[in-house]
């Protein structure tokens, strides 16, 4: 086994399959292992939009659910029923979307 030499101020290793970034390859990964774990930019790109938009999307449904609930439980409050009503049951709808986007958020976007 070779000694290690100072490189222009670096020490290099002995054996480049153990040290450095050849060290962390296996057979399923590749060496782009910083944002994504994706070979190419353009495929990290379309991972993190998709998981961007379907973020968004639960946080949209999530808001405009609570917003509705509330609305709706104010009216309820200040005596007026039928609006209050049917904006309370119509907040189930968002919620329900905001719950089937957030359990299956992994299928939807590529992790």
């Amino acid at each position: 086994m070779r000694v290690p030499r100072p490189y222009d101020g670096v020490v290099r290793a002995s054996n480049p399959a153990t040290h450095g970034r050849s060290a962390w390859r296996s057979p399923g990964r590749s060496v782009a292992d910083g944002c994504c774990a994706m070979d190419r930019v353009m495929d990290c790109l379309l991972s993190v939009t998709m998981n961007v938009t379907v973020i968004g999307l639960i946080v949209v449904s999530g808001g405009g659910a609570l917003m509705l609930g509330y609305w709706g439980l104010m009216e309820l409050c200040n005596g007026r029923p039928a609006p209050g009503g049917i904006s309370v049951l119509l907040s189930v709808l968002p919620a329900a979307a905001a719950l089937k986007l957030a359990r299956y958020k992994n299928d939807l976007a590529d992790r």
